[in-house]
């Protein structure tokens, strides 16, 4: 429990979706016409899926080789050409020493989290103020603070409900920054949401999904730096921030190598796949199995694009606000964009090269 607070005040639970599920159904019995069957159908669909998430526990289970390398093949016939810019980025950043320091223990209040959050989205404009304050007025009974590891729910969650607009958000409590800026990042997918929600449901936008609260990650970074004195808190997230992408993007690497490898060798048996895969990659046979079975190459490409894109986004947030806050919002606006789009947006930064690269390294220092 946070200090001070009941957290029974900013609590929602799988019963209250439940019970908003069955008023939907209720009005589609009684023949509301206010959304067509189809959307009718999507919007169950999405509180369903809400209620999955803190009901079934989908933790990473090993899938057979020829779905993990079928999977791995089409996500990559997509998406292949951030595979180029993630090896860049990465040979470029793997040079950088990262430091693994705890974060100081802190129970932070929820009216605390309340107000640092509304600090920084008022920064940003309305564009984005407008809807943090829709968002914010359902908070109480749309926002789920929890300790410890619930479910499939890892750091956080965001779950849109198409049409009605509504967003249902979820973070972890661990006593430390991560409190204030793991609602950010959840709260800035909901704003995603809101400001273009065809946008968001499309799947052609699947890699790019994080870049923006990610890039909202850095923002509260600044607010807690400048106004908290909480700096040397925010150097090791970002410390910790660039361990886990270059792990994501080192693994999605040898995932990208190992099935261009195996697409050369059809007909071959799988462990005989393997055991070339392993000798031509160096590593061991048990790793590549892991690696290729056990990861997900969506979720090591989203997570490690978005990285690499954020910080771009935010190194030209300190040298210009208004250019860096312009191309977000042309992000969130197209419905279509494609990642070579997303990469063009940024004047074809996206590999923290030169002076951005030494200014952020000092970041972390």
């Amino acid at each position: 429990m946070l200090r001070g607070e009941k957290m029974e005040k900013y609590y929602w639970d799988v019963e209250t979706v439940r019970a908003r599920k069955k008023e939907i159904e209720e009005r589609i019995k009684s023949k509301d016409n206010t959304f067509t069957q189809k959307q009718w159908k999507e919007i169950l669909d999405d509180l369903d899926a809400v209620i999955n998430c803190f009901t079934v526990d989908d933790g990473k289970l090993s899938v057979s080789f020829d779905a993990a390398m079928k999977k791995d093949k089409d996500f990559l016939k997509k998406y292949g050409v951030v595979g180029n810019y993630l090896e860049k980025f990465f040979y470029t950043m793997c040079q950088v020493k990262i430091k693994n320091e705890p974060f100081v223990k802190h129970h932070y209040t929820i009216s605390t989290i309340l107000k640092i959050m509304e600090e920084i989205f008022q920064s940003l404009g309305d564009v984005y103020f407008g809807p943090f304050q829709s968002i914010m007025g359902n908070f109480a009974d749309h926002h789920h603070f929890f300790k410890g590891k619930q479910t499939s729910l890892i750091d956080g969650s965001m779950m849109p409900v198409r049409h009605l607009n509504e967003v249902y958000t979820a973070t972890t409590i661990s006593t430390n920054i991560t409190d204030i800026i793991y609602p950010v990042h959840e709260i800035g997918h909901g704003i995603e949401f809101l400001l273009n929600p065809k946008g968001f449901a499309n799947d052609n936008n699947r890699v790019a999904w994080e870049i923006v609260p990610t890039f909202l990650e850095f923002v509260a970074c600044d607010r807690l730096t400048e106004s908290y004195g909480l700096g040397n808190e925010v150097k090791k997230y970002f410390n910790v921030i660039l361990s886990d992408a270059l792990d994501r993007a080192s693994k999605a690497l040898y995932i990208q190598d190992a099935v261009n490898i195996a697409d050369k060798l059809k007909g071959k048996k799988h462990y005989e796949i393997i055991k070339i895969v392993a000798k031509d990659l160096s590593l061991e046979r048990s790793d590549v199995h892991k690696l290729l079975t056990l990861n997900t190459i969506d979720d090591l490409f989203t997570y490690s694009f978005a990285f690499m894109i954020a910080v771009e986004l935010y190194m030209i947030y300190r040298e210009d606000p208004k250019k860096a806050l312009r191309i977000l919002r042309g992000l969130i606006a197209k419905n279509n964009y494609s990642t070579r789009e997303y990469l063009k947006a940024l004047d074809g930064y996206g590999c923290l090269e030169g002076k951005r690269r030494d200014e952020f390294k000092l970041l972390l220092k």
